[in-house]
């Protein structure tokens, strides 16, 4: 059985959390942004993290969005 779109625990997660990032009552975790740091910093020594969803490619200056906060995963094949 084919569920809608969009209705599976972690989509349903993933909504909560941007929205709690979105309307500010989620709190940053120094932790998490220094892992993603670390992680954006394996692939390019000179990128900028500009926040906990952001990121500034140093080669062409193009800043990549993050699925949901501190998620590294799927800019790692646009880095290469």
């Amino acid at each position: 059985m084919l569920h809608p779109v969009g209705t599976s625990k972690n989509a349903k997660w993933e909504h909560q959390n941007n929205a709690k990032f979105n309307d500010g009552t989620a709190e940053n975790d120094p932790t998490e942004l220094a892992r993603v740091k670390k992680s954006v910093r394996e692939l390019d020594e000179f990128a900028e993290v500009i926040g906990r969803m952001h990121v500034r490619h140093s080669r062409c200056g193009k800043p990549y969005v993050m699925k949901t906060a501190y998620n590294t995963g799927p800019i790692w094949n646009d880095f290469k």
